[in-house]
């Protein structure tokens, strides 16, 4: 069941819910439906939980889990953001929020959330709010969060005080750290040969860090 359903129906399920912008609650009901037509009028003889989440490798009948499905369909965008070559919707969406970057909204805490986002991307962040920590998708240290377009970082809002740093792609929390930790200045001058003048701005990102991650 659970390989013909992901080999002919799972395309046309993912168009839909992506397509859509189908919320959580139509999960239940689909569940519903699939449970009806496996255990026609009888009582279900297996928990949803058994049903959802052992494999058949494992033993379980492998029926999809209709949740997993729409988190997947929601979240794809959000991988688009960091794209090279990113659609069309990418830029138009950012032209909302600058000088903030769609690269940042992602890392943004919930509470500093932006409220001019599109419900598209809204609705993706939602979903990823409630499982990146469950799924561990994230680092303690959080290094893929942008420092320059992060409301969290407000001198980086300023993209002519940072221009050096962006032409050296020095735009991320995790190109700052070594393997002992958050780089001196000493270190970070062999490692990128800076100006003198960035070390005000290099103290600035410092600081930065170490309020973020409470070093």
């Amino acid at each position: 069941l659970s390989k013909a359903f992901d080999s002919v129906s799972w395309p046309n399920l993912h168009y839909i819910l992506d397509k859509w912008g189908f919320k959580g609650t139509v999960t239940p009901k689909n569940e519903s439906v699939l449970k009806k037509f496996i255990w026609k009028t009888k009582f279900p003889r297996v928990s949803k939980a058994t049903m959802l989440n052992i494999s058949r490798t494992r033993g379980g009948p492998g029926v999809p889990d209709f949740s997993t499905y729409l988190q997947a369909a929601q979240l794809v965008v959000i991988p688009l953001l960091y794209a090279d070559l990113s659609p069309k919707w990418v830029p138009m969406e950012e032209s909302l929020i600058q000088p903030i970057t769609l690269a940042a909204v992602p890392w943004i805490s919930y509470v500093q959330r932006l409220h001019n986002l599109t419900p598209m991307l809204d609705q993706a962040l939602d979903i990823w709010e409630k499982i990146k920590y469950k799924s561990k998708q994230l680092s303690p240290h959080h290094p893929a969060t942008p420092i320059l377009g992060n409301p969290e970082f407000l001198p980086g809002l300023d993209n002519s005080s940072f221009q050096w740093w962006k032409s050296k792609g020095l735009i991320s929390m995790k190109l700052f750290y070594g393997l002992s930790g958050l780089l001196n200045w000493e270190r970070f001058k062999q490692l990128f040969s800076p100006p003198p003048r960035e070390l005000f701005r290099f103290m600035q990102i410092q600081h930065f860090l170490k309020s973020k991650n409470k070093l």
